[in-house]
Parts: C-alpha cells; sequence; structure tokens
C-alpha cells in the first residue's frame, strides 16, 4: 500500500516535482516545466545522472537527499550546471567532497536556502553576499573553512546561520552586527584586536536555540561585554562561553569577573556550559535561584576558580558537570546555598572529573535533605580526594568512583542501586556485613583495588544478589569461590595476576578472562548455564576444562595463552559428544598441540577459526571435520598438513579460508560432492600443488582466491557458477582447462606473466557479466594498456567492466584509446606502480567514470596537476585520488566490507607484508 501511495504521489506531482532514482532506466521524462527536483545521493556522482536534463529548465528547488555523510559530486554541476539555474531557492551540496564554489553562485539571486554543510570549502566567494534573499545559510561541519565573508552584513534576510564544528574561523567578520533578522546562529568567534568584538551581538535580539560564544580571552572591555545584551535575548534555550584556559594574562584575569558578570542571560536559559573561564571565582547571578528553567550546568576547565557558586539553589538543575577544576580543594556549604532547605532537590545525575587539588567533600547540614532525586553519582580523576561522600542519595541507581588514590571508598547500601564501579582507589570499605546488600545490583564492577582479597570477599554478604561482575587488576586476589556469588550471570576478571584458582558458580553465562598470568586451572565443566567464554593472555594455563566442556556452551574464544596444549581433558569420556559447541575460536596459542585429549571436535561445531598455533598439525586425530561445520578459518599453522582427509557428503562447509600454512600440499577429497560450498581462499601455501579430485569443484562455488601458492601447476577447471576468481603469485601454473575461464566471472583479479598470457589467448571479451577486473603484473612488452600491436587490440576488455584496476604493469607509457573507447559502464579505474605510464587516453576516460586513483605513476602524476597535459581528461571526474597517503584504504574499506577476515589474517603476516613493500604492492 505504502508503494502503491508513494507511485500515486510521483505521478501526481511530476509535472512539478522530479525524484531522479538510482536506477536510471526506470525514470519518467523530464519536463521542462520540473521545478522540484530531489535524488538520492551516490558516493559518486558523475555527468552521466544529469544528462538527461533539458538545457532550459527554471528548477527552484536542487536537494540531494544525503542518506550517505560524504559523496563525490563532478565540477560540471556546481561549475557549469547549476549557475544556469538562475531562479533557484533551495540549493543543497551537503556532504560532497567540493573544495571550492565558483563566483557565479552570486547571480542566483533568488536564492533562499543554501546547505554546503560537511564540504571541503576553505572560504566562500564575496559574491555569496550578494544573495540579498538568502535566509538559510548552512556550514556545519566545515572544518576547513578559515572566514566567513566580509560583507555578510549584506545578508539582511538571513535568519539562520550554522557554523557548528567549523574550528578554524578565529573571528567574524564585522557585518555579523547587521543581520538583525537571526534568529539561529551557532557560534560566534570573537577576534582579537580586530574589528570582530561581542559588543556586535548587541542588536541580535531575535536569536534562540542554542548560542556558543569563543575566543571570550579576548574581551578586554566590560562596556563592550555589557553591549552584547544577552540579557535582552529571552529567547536562548543554551549558552555556551569558551575561553582558552591555557591563556596566562593577569589582564585577561583580573577582569574576567566583571566580564562574565556582564555576560549574564535571561533568567529563561535551560542550559549553561562555561569551559575555560579565567577568573578565580563566579559572579553573583551564577546559581541564582531566578534561573528556574535551568535544567543542565557544566563547568569545564576554570583552573583558577577556588570555590563553586551556590549551584544547589537551582530549583531544576537535573544535570551538573564539574571538570577539570584544579583550584579547587573543599566543596561545602556554599556549594548547596545558604540556608537552602533541599538543595539538589531536581538534581538526577551529578559529575565530578580531573579536579586535582579537591580534598574534602563537606556534607550538607544534617537536618537538610541533600540530593533527593539523583540517580547517577560519578567521581574520577580526584586523585587527592578524602573523607565521607554523601549519604542522602535514597533513589541513586549508578555509582561510580574511578581514580581517587586516597579515597577509602564505603560501600554504599541503597535500594535502587544497580550498578557500582569502584576503580584505582584506595581501598573499599565494607560497613557492617549483615546490613549489606544489593537487592536491585547487576552490575559490579571493583578494578584497580588493591585491598581486595579473597577474605574481604568472604565477608561481604551482599554479593550473593550481584549478577554481573568485573574485577580488574586486583593484585593481592588470589581465588574467587562461588559460595559468594549465587546469582552471577556474567564474570569478567583482568590483570590478577595472582589469581591461582576459580571456583565458578552454575548459574554462570557468560565468562571473560584476561591477562591472569599466575591462572594455573580452571573448570568449567560444572557451568550448566555456560553460553559464551573467553579466555586471553593466561599463560600459565594448559587446559580449559578438567571434564568435558558444558553442554550448553555456544561459543569459546581463546587467545595469547602460551602454554595451553589442549582445551579439555575429558579423562575417560571419549568424545565431545555431549558438548553444543558452535563457535571456536582460538589465536596465538604457541603450545598447542590438539584441541582436545580425545582428539575429537564436537559434531556440532558451526564456525572454527584457528590463528598463529605453530605446533597444531591437525584439527582433529582422526583427521576429520565435523559435517555441521559451516565455515572454516586456518592461518598460520605451519605444521599443519592436511585439514581433513576426506569430506562427507552431507557436510556443511560453506566459507573455506586457508592462509600461511607452509606445509600444506593439498585440500580435502570429496570437495566437489558438498553442494554447500561457496568460497575457498588459499592464501601464502607455499607447497600446495593441486586440487582434490582431478581439480573439480562443486557448482555450488562462487568464489575462488588463490594467491602465493608457487607450486601449483594446474589452473582448477570446471566451475561453471564462479563469479569471483583471483589467482595471483602462482608463477608455476602451466596447465590450463581447454575451455577457459568460466563465463560467469563477475569479478577477476589475476597476475604473472604466465597467467595473462593465457587469459590473453583465451579472450577478455568472453566474459560478458565481467564488472571488475585487476591485472597485478603484466607482460614485460606491453607499453600501452591495453596491449596494442599494429593498431590491433591483443586483449579487448569486456564493455560490462564498471571497476578496472592496473597494477605493476612496469613499462606501459599510454592508456589506450581503443582499449577504453567501448568502456560504457566504467565508473572506477585504479592505477597503481606504473612508473613508465605519462599518459589516459588520448580521446579522454570514459563519461561514465566517478572515481580516478592514480598512485607511484610519478610521471603521470606530474601530467594530472591543474593545467597539465592531462588536467582536461579528469576535471570532471568526481573523486581523483593522486598519490594519497592513504590511497589504499578505500580498496581495503570495500574489502573489509566483504571480508573482513581475510585482510586481518593478510596482515598477520609480516613477513609478507614487508616482501610486499619491497616490490612495491600488497598482497592482493
Amino acid at each position: 500500500m505504502h508503494d502503491l501511495i508513494n507511485d500515486l504521489a510521483q505521478w501526481a506531482a511530476r509535472g512539478l516535482c522530479y525524484r531522479l532514482e538510482n536506477i536510471l532506466d526506470k525514470q519518467f521524462e523530464i519536463s521542462t516545466k520540473v521545478r522540484h527536483f530531489s535524488y538520492i545521493r551516490s558516493y559518486y556522482e558523475g555527468m552521466k545522472k544529469f544528462e538527461d536534463f533539458p538545457k532550459d529548465m527554471h528548477l527552484r528547488t536542487f536537494l540531494p537527499l544525503p542518506i550517505k555523510k560524504r559523496g563525490y559530486l563532478t565540477n560540471y554541476i556546481p561549475n557549469c550546471w547549476l549557475p544556469q539555474l538562475r531562479c533557484l531557492r533551495v540549493l543543497s551540496l551537503c556532504g560532497y567532497e567540493i573544495v571550492e564554489l565558483p563566483s557565479s553562485i552570486g547571480d542566483l539571486k533568488h536564492l533562499r536556502y543554501l546547505n554546503l554543510s560537511n564540504t571541503r570549502i576553505t572560504s566562500l566567494p564575496e559574491s555569496t553576499t550578494s544573495l540579498y534573499n538568502l535566509q538559510t545559510l548552512l556550514l556545519k561541519g566545515c572544518n576547513r573553512l578559515i572566514k566567513l565573508p566580509e560583507k555578510i552584513g549584506n545578508l539582511l534576510n538571513l535568519r539562520h546561520l550554522d557554523i557548528t564544528d567549523v574550528d578554524l574561523i578565529r573571528e567574524m567578520p564585522a557585518g555579523i552586527k547587521e543581520l538583525k533578522s537571526l534568529q539561529i546562529l551557532s557560534d560566534f568567534f570573537v577576534g582579537k584586536d580586530t574589528t570582530s568584538k561581542i559588543g556586535d551581538l548587541m542588536n541580535l535580539d531575535s536569536l534562540r536555540g542554542t548560542l556558543r560564544i569563543s575566543n571570550l580571552e579576548n574581551v578586554l572591555d566590560v562596556e563592550d561585554a555589557r553591549r552584547a545584551n544577552l540579557i535582552g535575548k529571552k529567547n536562548l534555550d543554551a549558552l555556551v562561553m569558551k575561553w582558552k584556559p591555557e591563556l596566562d594574562d593577569l589582564q585577561v584575569a583580573g577582569s574576567s569577573l566583571d566580564i562574565l558578570e556582564m555576560l549574564r542571560p535571561w533568567t529563561t536559559v535551560k542550559e549553561i556550559s562555561i569551559d575555560g573561564y579565567v577568573g578565580a571565582k563566579f559572579p553573583t547571578w551564577f546559581g541564582h535561584p531566578s534561573f528556574s528553567n535551568m535544567v543542565l550546568l557544566r563547568i569545564e576547565r576554570c583552573k583558577k576558580c577556588t570555590s563553586l557558586p551556590a549551584i544547589g539553589q537551582l530549583p531544576s538543575l537535573r544535570d551538573l558537570a564539574l571538570v577539570g577544576l584544579s583550584a579547587v580543594e573543599i566543596i561545602g556549604l556554599e556549594f548547596y546555598g545558604e540556608d537552602c532547605p533541599k538543595p539538589f532537590q531536581s538534581l538526577e545525575t551529578l559529575c565530578f572529573e580531573d579536579m586535582q587539588e579537591w580534598k574534602d567533600w563537606i556534607p550538607c547540614k544534617v537536618e537538610y535533605e541533600e540530593f533527593p532525586c539523583l540517580r547517577e553519582l560519578s567521581i574520577s580523576q580526584c586523585p587527592k580526594l578524602q573523607g565521607k561522600l554523601p549519604h542522602h542519595v535514597p533513589l541513586l541507581e549508578k555509582f561510580s568512583v574511578n581514580g581517587c588514590e586516597q579515597l577509602d571508598v564505603s560501600i554504599p547500601n541503597f535500594p535502587n542501586l544497580h550498578t557500582l564501579e569502584i576503580k584505582g582507589c584506595k581501598g573499599v570499605v565494607s560497613r557492617r556485613t549483615d546490613e549489606l546488600c544489593f537487592p536491585k545490583s547487576t552490575i559490579l564492577s571493583i578494578p584497580y583495588v588493591k585491598s581486595l582479597t579473597e577474605e574481604f570477599m568472604h565477608g561481604l554478604h551482599g554479593f550473593a544478589k550481584v549478577e554481573n561482575l568485573t574485577i580488574d587488576n586486583c593484585k593481592e586476589l588470589t581465588s574467587l569461590w562461588q559460595d559468594e556469588f549465587k546469582s552471577l550471570i556474567t564474570l569478567d576478571i583482568r590483570g590478577c595476576s595472582s589469581l591461582v584458582n576459580i571456583s565458578l558458580t552454575s548459574t554462570l553465562r557468560t565468562l571473560n578472562i584476561e591477562g591472569c598470568s599466575g591462572l594455573k586451572s580452571l573448570s568449567i565443566s560444572n557451568c550448566t548455564c555456560l553460553e559464551k567464554a573467553s579466555i586471553e593472555r593466561c599463560n600459565s594455563l594448559t587446559l580449559i576444562s578438567r571434564g568435558q566442556l558444558p553442554q550448553n556452551l555456544k561459543t569459546l574464544n581463546i587467545s595469547d595463552c602460551e602454554n595451553l596444549q589442549f582445551l579439555a581433558d575429558e579423562g575417560e569420556a571419549s568424545s565431545n559428544s555431549s558438548s553444543l559447541l558452535e563457535d571456536l575460536f582460538i589465536e596465538r596459542c604457541p603450545s598447542l598441540k590438539c584441541l582436545s585429549s580425545s582428539g575429537d571436535l564436537p559434531t556440532t561445531l558451526k564456525r572454527l577459526q584457528i590463528w598463529s598455533c605453530i605446533e597444531l598439525t591437525s584439527l582433529s586425530s582422526k583427521n576429520e571435520l565435523p559435517t555441521a561445520l559451516k565455515d572454516l578459518y586456518v592461518y598460520g599453522c605451519p605444521k599443519m598438513e592436511s585439514i581433513a582427509n576426506n569430506l562427507p557428503n552431507n557436510a556443511s562447509l560453506e566459507y573455506l579460508h586457508i592462509g600461511s600454512c607452509a606445509e600444506l600440499k593439498s585440500l580435502p577429497v570429496g570437495l566437489h560432492k558438498l553442494c554447500h560450498l561457496n568460497k575457498i581462499e588459499i592464501w601464502s601455501c607455499p607447497s600446495f600443488v593441486s586440487f582434490p579430485d582431478g581439480g573439480l569443484f562443486p557448482t555450488s562455488l562462487r568464489e575462488l582466491s588463490i594467491a602465493g601458492c608457487e607450486k601449483l601447476e594446474a589452473w582448477p577447471n570446471c566451475m561453471p557458477n564462479l563469479n569471483s576468481l583471483r589467482i595471483v603469485d602462482c608463477p608455476s601454473v602451466i596447465y590450463f582447462p581447454e575451455e577457459g575461464y568460466p563465463t560467469s566471472l563477475t569479478s577477476l583479479s589475476f597476475g604473472g606473466e604466465n597467467i595473462c598470457k593465457q587469459v590473453t589467448v583465451w579472450g577478455l571479451h568472453r566474459l560478458t557479466s565481467l564488472t571488475s577486473l585487476c591485472i597485478d603484473g603484466g607482460i614485460p612488452d606491453w607499453q600501452s594498456f591495453p596491449d596494442e600491436q599494429d593498431g590491433k587490440l591483443t586483449m579487448t576488455l569486456p564493455s560490462s567492466l564498471t571497476q578496472l584496476t592496473i597494477w605493476s604493469i612496469p613499462n606501459i607509457v599510454i592508456l589506450s584509446s581503443l582499449g577504453f573507447q567501448n568502456l560504457s559502464a566504467l565508473e572506477q579505474l585504479f592505477i597503481r606502480y606504473c612508473p613508465k605510464l605519462a599518459s589516459l587516453p588520448e580521446k579522454g576516460l570514459p563519461p561514465s567514470l566517478l572515481r580516478l586513483d592514480i598512485y607511484e605513476c610519478p610521471l603521470l602524476k606530474q601530467h594530472c596537476k591543474k593545467g597539465g597535459r592531462e588536467w582536461s581528461k579528469i576535471a570532471n571526474v568526481p573523486c581523483v585520488e593522486i598519490d594519497y597517503s592513504y590511497s589504499s584504504l578505500p580498496v581495503l574499506q570495500q574489502r573489509l566490507a566483504s571480508e573482513p577476515l581475510n585482510i586481518i589474517l593478510e596482515f598477520q603476516n609480516t613477513e609478507v607484508i614487508s616482501k610486499c613493500a619491497e616490490n612495491g604492492r600488497m598482497p592482493f
């Protein structure tokens, strides 16, 4: 029904409104009567997308819809097409990687809305100030923008100016004071020794929403601060005032109190943030109960303030943060407000952070009720704080103390408390243990408490109801016993180097142990509810479970356990048949020789990943894989010769990835009978000689990748449904199937002279469905790409290509016009490590091209500079990257989206990376 209504709306509005679809062949005919134009923005926008638009259009709206935050737009649109739309009212180029606007933007006299947010512009042309009808100018996130136009005061109708996160602007233009119609001004930057003064805010009384004023250290005149007339701006909801706190200027510090006094806002303001104020105390209005609407107050990096204002008097305050007040030593009665019977009556969140000199928190008078509504209290990085914390906090739900090295924390006993975190403190003090309990406790984190010992834990009967427990870096803790934690669901233990024994409760569902180097034994067989376990950097562990793995355990992660020899010692049990384990991940366990003492894998196992286990020779004693296994990743196991002897017909294997297994010679027999196998990847296996079953593969196979198999002699055959094929760095391949490669391919990557010659014989033009082609190292005799001999191509590229990568072809000097003339669908072209390449196709690149990436091609780089010989050929390509310092990042990002583990596997091998760097290429 929704689609029908949407289609009806488009049909009814097509005379005036037009939405361009990404599927260009499903468009209505574009009428010259169209006034409002929108489209869903793609990552790249080329000329082809707009080529059918009539030249005599009278558009009022040009509105890309920002589904993606960033994108690239051909220069043709802002430089040539848009300036012709003289009737335009709404223009958005938000998120496009454009670096400048043409001066012709000033010809759009009817423009009312201009959105350039998140672009890379450094300045606006002065002609922008002739847009007299402009009402909205959005520049949010233009982090390269240095300044606003000097004559911005000409924009008398401007109502909305957003320069949020535009951090390079240092001052406002002088004409800002003329914009009396402004209702939204996100930021105001006070200039130093310039005409940009805070008094320029005087006439902007219609401001509303949020106003951030920065560089207040440049305000030296109290009278100028008074002229700003913040108290007259009665529609402001939030006010942020910022100084540079590192400034040590006695003149600025001396006048700052009077200046802040003059910057008093109207009492209806809801939020105030003070950052970097350099005065020693706060003005009289700060904390005054007349600010009855204030709900949020943040005071930050006011390093010279020695006392706090009477914040407790604010009746509606809900959130309070005090950060970096390094001169405050005592928080006392002045904080609550003199004779205020209900200080902080509405406060829900209170945060103290980085108070380096704070020593004492004096509580409120006994007869007063402090913090009656407080739900979250956080104190962090207050190294000198001692004494007691507030006790009348009846609704407290979350209590966090972190980095208070002199504080003995008294564990509170509040009925609503569900989260308690104590980290980096002097110690933990328990009150009467018979009174201590946590009715709603679900998370209890006690990191970095040196005095936490088993005797202390035995005394805390309140732990009986704790469900989630984190213990971090408790160096003196040697053991944990299940009697204290009868309701425990999640246990997270880190950095407890003295911990030797752990007795786990049967209620446990999730277990994480990290960096417990002294832990010698771990019994999880009695954890009947355990579903997920992770063990990391426990170098004394030799096994994970004495006895079978828990029946309900689904996921087991193990990494960096140097002495681990096997997972479970089943004793008399003959197999892991009772285990329901589905996911097993083992990484960097150099002593691991087998996965279990019985030598069998759980029959329910679906995903198995093993990385860098250098002593592991096989996956099971019978050299068989579970029939339920779907994903198998084996990497960095140099002694493994085989993953299995045979694969049964009913095997569920879908993905097979093997890398850096130096002794691996072949794959299991029966591979061609698997009906679910979708992807095979074999990487850096120098002993790999051949594929089993005469090189046959199942018809279900869609992706095959082979790289760095130096002894492989035969190209695989009979892959009728293969979509993606990659075969590189296999110099010994000399046997090729007569039928050639499968014509179903959509992606092909190959390299090496032997393979390039054979591909030339087969002919790429047969691959009518191919969209992605990568040639990694070609024939040394090639001087052009594609190669030409006597005016004829020796290799014809398929016209279906959308992405082409040319990599390390050393002697080519030009890209052939004849070879590129039929690539009408080409969108992305990557050229790397072609040192002699100097020219792009003489007749130009395909107009469909959206991205051009050139890396380590010094001659071509020189000619592609603006004004250079090749510049005209690339000027309208939306995205051009030349020797970008992270030029391989887009490729990596694309590959990470589709095969993240493969990338991680490849780049684990530093020797291969080093070798590739020497050869000028990466291993993909």
